[in-house]
């Protein structure tokens, strides 16, 4: 079964694509008065930086510390604390910014099937936790099949 055909179960197409979320460094903050500048855990891949800035309002560059976001307007987000002890990039904090993707046209991606959509597209979500809060995610229903394969004797 594949992407295309599991959205077009989904209840609200479209909705993994309008937010992204991101890793954070620790400390995060680049100032105490900057509220709109971010570190990240780590530089980002041109693939990323593509995707990240199909976002409009968002940039993204790398340095010597890892990359760093740019909110360049005032947009709805919110820093997602991390959870000590995850092997994963969930221990981290991260920030999640809601804003929908440029790409996203009546709920479809525009850019599926084009070179010009990031990879990153294609390999999200690969956790159940990048989706628990999207409600009638088709998706959500492959993982807890999956799930509960894995558990059976």
């Amino acid at each position: 079964m594949g992407a295309v055909t599991l959205c077009r179960d989904c209840a609200d197409q479209g909705q993994c694509c309008r937010y992204i979320t991101l890793p954070l460094a620790e400390p995060w903050r680049l100032g105490p008065k900057d509220v709109s500048r971010y570190q990240l855990a780590r530089n980002i891949t041109a693939d990323e930086k593509h995707f990240v800035e199909l976002h409009r309002g968002l940039s993204v560059q790398n340095g010597p510390d890892g990359a760093v976001l740019t909110l360049m307007q005032p947009m709805p987000h919110r820093i997602i604390p991390g959870q000590p002890g995850m092997p994963d990039a969930r221990a981290g904090s991260s920030i999640r910014v809601d804003v929908p993707c440029g790409a996203l046209f009546e709920g479809k991606c525009a850019l599926f099937g084009t070179p010009d959509r990031p990879t990153l597209c294609s390999d999200w979500p690969d956790q159940l936790e990048q989706i628990e809060t999207l409600n009638g995610c088709a998706y959500q229903s492959l993982f807890i099949n999956k799930e509960s394969l894995s558990l059976a004797p």
